[in-house]
């Protein structure tokens, strides 16, 4: 007997700090650094700058590219390291985006619903892959999984249903529940570490896989 299996969505707004403008761009400063709160401008390919007034732009806000249906892709300078809660959230016709190598974390449904993404690349110096962060991204059909990785967060690929193959780097110690669930076109899954925490249903009506590949231990 299948099980059903509901999720609810809900992502909270929160007050931002005072925001200064940039051209196109809202801005807050805390310590120095930048973080780019919203986006004016209609072009479909932005170019985040990497420094205001000399300043780094070191975070992608919270919400700060969210619900943009225009956009089509996004050039991310090497000065980012973090990306925010639902940052790219519901930009549906989103195909183009590099994860820089200086990215360290990946907000919760940060990329959510970016039914145009086909490939994302998770950069090497990524920890943590944020809660539902590509969920429903269902044209996903390559998932490139960093090997510094220590966290995949809950239902954080959940409905990415064109994958086929997924390679879980010897870095994660942590799977959470429902990571890949719904992804209906899974049919092998290679675990190369020493998952240490795994949740409930990581793979959760992912039926046709046929092929799990142990390379290390399971704890």
């Amino acid at each position: 007997m299948k099980r059903l299996f509901a999720v609810l969505f809900f992502t909270p707004f929160l007050a931002k700090a005072d925001t200064f403008s940039f051209g196109d761009w809202e801005y807050s400063i805390s310590g120095g650094q930048v973080t780019i709160e919203s986006y004016s401008g209609l072009d479909e390919n932005p170019v985040i700058p990497s420094e205001i007034d000399g300043n780094p732009v070191t975070k992608i806000g919270d919400n700060a590219f969210s619900v943009k249906f225009y956009l089509v892709g996004i050039s991310i300078p090497s000065s980012v390291t973090s990306i925010g809660s639902s940052a790219f959230q519901e930009c549906h016709a989103l195909t183009n985006i590099i994860l820089p190598l200086s990215i360290t974390n990946i907000g919760e449904y940060a990329f959510q619903n970016c039914t145009g993404l086909t490939s994302i690349v998770i950069p090497q110096n990524v920890r943590s892959i944020g809660h539902a962060s590509f969920i429903e991204c269902e044209g996903l059909t390559n998932i490139v999984i960093g090997n510094k990785v220590t966290n995949i967060g809950s239902a954080a690929f959940w409905g990415c249903k064109k994958v086929q193959s997924i390679i879980i780097p010897k870095s994660v110690g942590t799977l959470g529940g429902s990571a890949f669930a719904g992804a209906t076109n899974l049919r092998s899954v290679t675990i190369s570490g020493n998952l240490t925490n795994i949740g409930v249903d990581p793979f959760f009506a992912c039926e046709d896989i046929d092929k799990v590949y142990l390379l290390g231990c399971l704890s």
